[in-house]
């Protein structure tokens, strides 16, 4: 199974959003799931670094995601707050599609810092204090 696979099958989603579950089975399998795609990434990642042609144009900002990702959690089997994983899992199909009105927003979100913060709501202060003139009321 590849990479967009596994997003567009969902099994990227589910392993996410299992990591907010009280369950310590089910956020153990999250994080099971969660490693393999991780593993299965960082090949295909350097798969299309030697690869002239690209075959999947978005496989960097999805590193970048669970990088971004991996980078929030503090400890092993923790239970992370659902908008977090919910915002996670949303994100990831926002940047794989460059047609989408949140991709230019959800990509300068990801390069912002290299972790997740928490305690917030993300993007939160990017879309609500937006400076756009074009589309501020959607963003809102």
């Amino acid at each position: 199974m590849t990479v967009r696979n596994c997003l567009h099958n969902g099994l990227f989603r589910f392993g996410v959003t299992s990591l907010s579950l009280a369950d310590h089975q089910m956020r153990s399998l999250g994080f099971e799931i969660l490693a393999k795609f991780d593993e299965k990434l960082n090949l295909e990642v350097e798969a299309e670094s030697s690869s002239i042609l690209s075959s999947f144009k978005n496989i960097n900002q999805i590193q970048l995601l669970v990088t971004t990702f991996k980078n929030s959690i503090k400890h092993e089997n923790e239970r992370l707050p659902l908008i977090i994983t919910q915002f996670v899992s949303e994100i990831s199909s926002v940047i794989t599609r460059p047609g989408h009105w949140l991709f230019s927003k959800a990509n300068e979100f990801l390069l912002h810092k290299p972790y997740f913060d928490v305690e917030d709501v993300p993007m939160f202060n990017f879309l609500f204090y937006s400076s756009s003139t074009n589309s501020y009321t959607r963003e809102r």
